[in-house]
């Protein structure tokens, strides 16, 4: 006998329940940054979950304190310090960057903030272009500018997950111009109102230095090791003044020993903000701190008063990162900072190229063969961050 047809209809399992958030943001924690965009894009109850900074355990925090904003390193080594010819180059940790290290061996970078990554060509110079450190891809040629770039050039804004940003450059009588991405051009070139202060140094920073934006790109701030002091230029006010270093630092530093320190924001929460001072020592890495208010008073009076106000915390203990013998000598040379991820890297000489977490105070060895014993002037660093919560911000509306 023939079975009725609804003896032969299918009974549909349910649909299973939606995962709760809280579990989607545990594994999203564990992801890297591009498999988190990819999520996000999914729909807009994962990118809001992803977004919520009053959750219990907000992502962004959590990806900022495990460092997961900082991508990777780039690197390029040179034939000697004063060449440009490269003789090799590579990427820490060995993950798959769509940032094609090959590109180092005809450009150097020569400033990253806010996602981007500024190249200057080797052959063409001053030829600048920007990319993006999550893609790689390129985002803007800029024209020839008038002002000589002797000073590291200074991104001053990033917005629109890097659609537009700005970019000053400067010469060592500290003449700018900015180049705007909206417009596509240079601005005019702008001088110090009134003058350098006396003692102003007559040389640019080193190469490779890099500069703090401050106030959200209202001042830059170099470090001059060789003078001893911090250069800070207010933009607005088209005014330069002369921090001087902690009065520790430069009894117990020689003046020439300018790759023991590194300045950066003090967190990227402190943009408005605290202006930090790393140096490495031979036993530990310390962080000396001035205040925002200092600074300003600073710029407005003596600069030995800012110099006193300067705090020192010990970061982390030498022994923590590599127990070699010193017997031998030891240096330390700091080569990048990651303002977003709050990362300092650190070419140490006889353990190898090491990431230091500021706000974990957590030290991590990204690379040892081939990086012990070599001089740091023959070694360049691009850092690849990404400011993911702008990038998902950007993102179409579903």
């Amino acid at each position: 006998m023939a079975m009725s047809p609804a003896k032969h209809r299918r009974v549909e399992d349910p649909p299973p329940p939606p995962v709760p958030v809280d579990l989607l943001l545990e594994i999203f924690a564990r992801l890297d940054v591009a498999t988190i965009v990819r999520c996000a894009a999914t729909c807009k109850a994962v990118r809001r979950a992803i977004l919520d900074d009053d959750s219990p355990a907000p992502l962004g925090r959590r990806l900022v304190s495990n460092g997961a904003l900082l991508l990777g390193v780039s690197y390029a080594f040179l034939e000697h310090k004063r060449s440009d010819r490269v003789r090799s180059v590579g990427q820490v940790p060995r993950r798959s960057l769509r940032f094609d290290a090959g590109v180092l061996t005809w450009v150097e970078p020569v400033a990253s903030r806010g996602g981007l990554i500024v190249l200057r060509c080797r052959r063409n110079y001053p030829h600048l272009y920007v990319r993006n450190a999550l893609t790689g891809r390129i985002t803007s040629w800029l024209p020839h500018h008038h002002v000589s770039d002797d000073y590291p050039p200074a991104l001053l804004a990033v917005g629109d997950a890097g659609r537009s940003f700005q970019l000053l450059v400067s010469d060592v009588s500290l003449r700018t111009q900015v180049f705007s991405s909206e417009s596509g051009e240079w601005g005019p070139v702008a001088q110090v109102a009134g003058g350098l202060p006396p003692g102003f140094p007559r040389s640019a920073p080193r190469r490779g230095s890099h500069p703090v934006v401050l106030g959200g790109g209202a001042a830059v701030c170099w470090l001059h090791s060789r003078d001893q002091c911090v250069i800070r230029l207010d933009i607005g006010k088209a005014q330069a003044t002369l921090i001087e270093l902690p009065r520790r630092v430069r009894l117990c530093y020689h003046a020439y020993d300018y790759d023991h320190m590194a300045l950066q924001l003090a967190s990227a929460s402190s943009a408005d903000g605290e202006l930090s001072l790393l140096v490495a020592g031979v036993r530990v890495i310390s962080m000396w701190t001035l205040s925002a208010a200092a600074a300003e008073e600073d710029g407005a009076g003596s600069s030995s008063a800012a110099a006193s106000r300067w705090t020192r915390q010990v970061l982390i203990e030498r022994e923590t990162i590599g127990r070699e013998d010193l017997s031998g000598g030891y240096s330390a040379h700091f080569l990048g900072f990651g303002e977003l991820s709050g990362m300092a890297i650190l070419l140490m000489d006889q353990i190898g190229l090491v990431r230091i977490n500021l706000r974990t105070k957590e030290a991590i060895v990204l690379g040892s063969d081939g990086f012990k014993g070599v001089d740091a002037g023959t070694l360049q660093l691009c850092l690849h961050e990404t400011d993911l919560p702008s990038l998902l911000r950007a993102m179409r509306s579903f």
